[in-house]
């Protein structure tokens, strides 16, 4: 018996150590005021998956193959319309390029540009002129806000149709459409108009972290800035990341850019 007792008294007094041991380590890890780690990679990579998706921009390039396009010159059929138009309404044009010379014929008589394209052939006072031999177009097309590039279904597709549908005055066809990916000026001007509290919680970056991110075009040096105004404190951890981009316009103008992130 006094054996089977003192087993039963050294079994008692593991567990109960056992347990204080489990009550100490559960104290010691989420104790008050504890704080989740979080690593650089962390940072940026929470950064990263919300920044970029909010500043990037596809410009498309639409060639458009025009080989007749002549007005009938007769009543009530004078000109010719040709016309290029976007299934999605959040994509329009800005501008519409002659090959032949690398001229830009958007402010053309009988041209039209915004939401479609309209190429009116004719002999008539406000009509382009008639185009006799295969000419190719390229039109700019750019979204007109900021879309999910993610999504295929708010990608555009493009159509030529011909009034009249008569290939003795009118002959169009589309081509290649060509995909320009970059960084939208006007889209970081629209995320630092954010206040930073709003943005960093938008995001889910910890309270407990700051952030500072700047692009910066290398021809003149001009920045953008996204940030709470604050500066590292002494003796604070500091990590940074360097990426080279483009700016690109609704006209598909190219500059190149400099975006450096900041996390600490």
């Amino acid at each position: 018996m006094a054996n089977k007792k003192g087993a039963i008294h050294v079994d008692w007094a593991i567990s109960m150590g056992l347990f204080l041991l489990y009550v100490v380590l559960l104290f010691i890890l989420l104790k008050p005021g504890a704080e989740v780690e979080y690593k650089p990679e962390n940072l940026f990579t929470i950064i990263e998956n919300n920044f970029f998706p909010e500043i990037n921009i596809v410009i498309k390039e639409v060639n458009l193959i025009v080989d007749k396009c002549k007005g009938p010159g007769t009543p009530p059929q004078l000109s010719t319309k040709i016309t290029l138009e976007s299934t999605s309404n959040d994509y329009r044009f800005s501008e519409l390029i002659d090959k032949t010379n690398n001229r830009d014929v958007s402010n053309d008589k009988g041209i039209g540009i915004g939401s479609k394209i309209n190429i009116n052939c004719g002999k008539e006072e406000n009509d382009f002129h008639d185009i006799l031999s295969r000419t190719n177009f390229i039109a700019t097309s750019y979204p007109e806000k900021h879309i999910d590039f993610s999504n295929p279904d708010l990608i555009p597709t493009y159509s030529v149709t011909c009034n009249p549908d008569d290939k003795e005055f009118c002959m169009a066809n589309l081509g290649t459409v060509n995909d320009f990916f970059g960084f939208s000026e006007e889209y970081i001007e629209d995320l630092k108009k954010i206040p930073y509290a709003d943005l960093s919680k938008m995001w889910g970056f910890p309270l407990s972290k700051r952030f500072k991110i700047t692009t910066t075009k290398l021809r003149n040096g001009n920045k953008i800035e996204i940030s709470d105004g604050t500066e590292p404190p002494a003796g604070v951890n500091v990590f940074a990341k360097e990426y080279q981009g483009v700016y690109l316009n609704s006209a598909n103008a190219r500059e190149n850019v400099k975006v450096r992130i900041i996390v600490w």
